[in-house]
């Protein structure tokens, strides 16, 4: 085919050490041709690189096309023809913005069947205009195409065929997201129009999502989240008023605060970017009572030690908002908020923003008549429709309780890009979700080297939230004015270095407010040792948890009441005596000691079954894991089918 078709000659062949390279019929066609075989050493993979990155390059090109289509796995060859399609026309920055085939064949690559819009002889393309063209053409490769057929467009073929000529606006507005750059709080690693189509799923989600037995006020509030639409760019936003006033509210905000001076960049310095987030609030009633624009530093592109020396957050804790919640509740505070709430401070370094362009709600908080409701039910559903995954089958579980994750060999490494942010994403969701604590844990512990296995448990997680999107935490008016912490650990769990993994729970007034899975710094040589240092975790957060409830002027007498279901950790706590089995915790003796002594802690034993912390250190079974959520209460399912918890 290359002396036919390009004029030319192979001299040398060079391959790497497979089998097929090696038989007899090739190496007599080799030697009577003339051609010289070249191949690699044994495993030096880079020896032979070119064809190497091109697998590679093909592949990834591939897998995008099946993730962000949506299609069966039985197109892995029809992708691999798409992405060797597209790859061969496709300028690069590597050929002066030349495609391959261009390049090879000394003509421009025909993607259209009309290409009016090609430049005559002797004009030449610019970048843009070299995009212009292309992507009108693009292949479109989609689900739901009758015809497999139409995913594989023949390499030989210049003409593109016509049920793949029409200009794809999928891939127009891709183009425009990367030119004016896509800020949307959602993400920007998976298409926010990916799903799949609900009419032909086993598991709509509509089966597990619904209104009924709202009340008219909440209904309505849930209905309208969707209603208007956020924009993702500051070019969005100022062609709309509401927006665009917006934005000149915040602009005059920070310049009547004195934010910024506009000055000259100083030769050596590096600017840090900026850029504009969007949202709105609503009203209990599901009307619009503003649009929110803030404009945020992008602070992570600077240097530790170069830009700056030391980092201080000005926002509360997610841990003392819940508290406040909790005492809200219960002393019949009326909850507001103010337009324009600014920590202002004197920075020691100096910092060089670029000048803004144009010179979030997720987490949904209801109030009803019981309490206050917390849910991130949007945010839910937003990330499943994002990732695909609107019609999986759920699951009852979030972690499997047979199979503890580890690092297997011979699993295959998935992008850790993706699954880094997938995981923050999940991550942010646990600050309402305690049930799913322990299993995003888990899979934050994978971040650096993810595989198959570990993306396996982060989508079963999701699963896990189809079946569950609606629940949240719930504050409600108790005669209780106890704080309980109850503690556990798992005594060396962790199958990869046998660590244990501490898990503590807290009450505030009979209201859940602070929780934390955390696996331990050092390996424990026994239960009792792995319990005790839980237990000093829980009385921490016990004791800060009393001086947060004093600066809010709710002072108390009464102990911290610990909860611990390991007989010898309390007998430990309660003995003076040392001896062998305390040596190994010798500081977290003392302190709890300490604290038993002094009355600030009371030490309370509690069965396992009723160790509410117990699903914050393992992966339960699915009867344990429902009766310990309904345990640790106080969690209620809103916007559910009518008949579930």
């Amino acid at each position: 085919m290359v002396q036919n078709q390009f004029n030319s000659k192979i001299q040398v062949l060079k391959s790497d050490n497979a089998k097929e390279y090696f038989t007899s019929s090739l190496s007599t066609y080799l030697q009577n041709h003339g051609i010289i075989h070249i191949s690699s050493c044994v495993d030096t993979p880079q020896q032979n690189g070119v064809a190497e990155r091109k697998n590679r390059h093909l592949l990834e090109v591939a897998r995008c096309l099946m993730f962000s289509s949506n299609v069966p796995n039985y197109f892995w060859g029809e992708a691999i023809l798409t992405a060797t399609y597209l790859i061969n026309r496709m300028p690069s920055r590597v050929l002066t913005f030349q495609s391959p085939r261009q390049l090879f064949l000394k003509q421009f690559p025909h993607t259209r069947a009309a290409s009016s819009d090609l430049p005559l002889k002797g004009e030449s393309m610019n970048e843009h205009q070299v995009w212009e063209s292309l992507l009108e053409g693009v292949p479109s490769f989609h689900s739901e195409s009758p015809n497999p057929s139409q995913f594989a467009p023949t390499e030989l073929s210049t003409p593109m065929p016509s049920s793949v000529s029409q200009p794809s606006t999928q891939m127009r507005r891709k183009r425009q997201e990367l030119e004016h750059g896509s800020q949307s709080t959602c993400g920007q690693y998976i298409d926010s129009n990916s799903s799949l189509p609900e009419e032909n799923i086993d598991h709509p989600i509509g089966n597990y999502v619904t209104y009924e037995g709202l009340s008219p006020s909440y209904r309505a509030f849930a209905t309208s989240l969707d209603d208007t639409q956020v924009p993702n760019t500051i070019q969005e936003a100022l062609k709309i008023s509401e927006w665009k006033k917006a934005v000149q509210d915040e602009i005059d905000a920070l310049e009547k605060n004195g934010t910024w001076t506009i000055t000259d960049l100083p030769v050596g310095k590096r600017p840090v970017g900026c850029k504009w987030i969007f949202t709105i609030k609503y009203k209990a009633d599901g009307s619009v009572e503003r649009f929110k624009a803030r404009l945020v530093a992008r602070g992570f592109t600077q240097s530790y030690g170069i830009d700056y020396q030391e980092t201080f957050a000005p926002v509360a804790k997610l841990n003392t908002i819940r508290i406040l919640l909790s005492l809200a509740v219960n002393q019949d505070w009326c909850l507001t908020g103010h337009k324009k709430c600014v920590s202002k401070w004197d920075l020691e370094e100096e910092v060089y923003m670029e000048i803004p362009p144009g010179f979030e709600e997720s987490m949904a908080k209801n109030q009803i008549k019981e309490g206050n409701v917390v849910s991130q039910r949007k945010y839910i559903l937003d990330l499943l429709k994002e990732t695909g995954m609107l019609g999986c089958k759920p699951i009852d579980t979030p972690m499997d309780s047979q199979k503890k994750l580890g690092i297997e060999k011979e699993s295959t490494p998935v992008d850790r890009g993706r699954y880094q942010r997938l995981v923050g994403r999940l991550i942010y969701l646990s600050h309402t979700r305690p049930d799913i604590g322990f299993a995003v844990s888990a899979v934050s512990q994978f971040m650096h080297s993810p595989t198959e296995e570990h993306m396996e448990a982060v989508y079963r997680i999701l699963r896990y939230l189809k079946m569950t999107p609606g629940k949240g935490l719930f504050f409600r008016k108790t005669e209780n004015r106890d704080t309980e912490v109850y503690s556990d650990a798992d005594w060396a769990g962790n199958i990869i270095d046998r660590r244990s993994t501490s898990g503590y729970c807290s009450f505030v007034w009979g209201n859940l407010v602070t929780w934390r899975s955390k696996k331990q710094s050092v390996v424990a040589r026994s239960s009792a040792e792995a319990e005790y240092r839980a237990l000093a975790q829980g009385i921490c957060e016990g004791i800060w948890i009393k001086r947060v409830l004093s600066e809010l002027g709710q002072t108390s007498s009464s102990p911290i009441l610990m909860m611990c279901d390991n007989q010898a950790a309390i007998s430990i706590a309660k003995n003076p005596v040392h001896h062998d089995r305390t040596k190994h915790v010798e500081i977290d003796r003392h302190f709890i000691t300490e604290k038993v002594t002094s009355e600030t802690v009371k030490l309370n034993y509690v069965p396992t079954k009723h160790q509410t912390a117990d699903i914050l250190t393992k992966a339960l079974p699915r009867p344990n894991f429902e009766d310990l959520t309904c345990k640790l209460g106080y969690m209620i399912y809103i916007l559910q089918l009518e008949g579930e918890c």
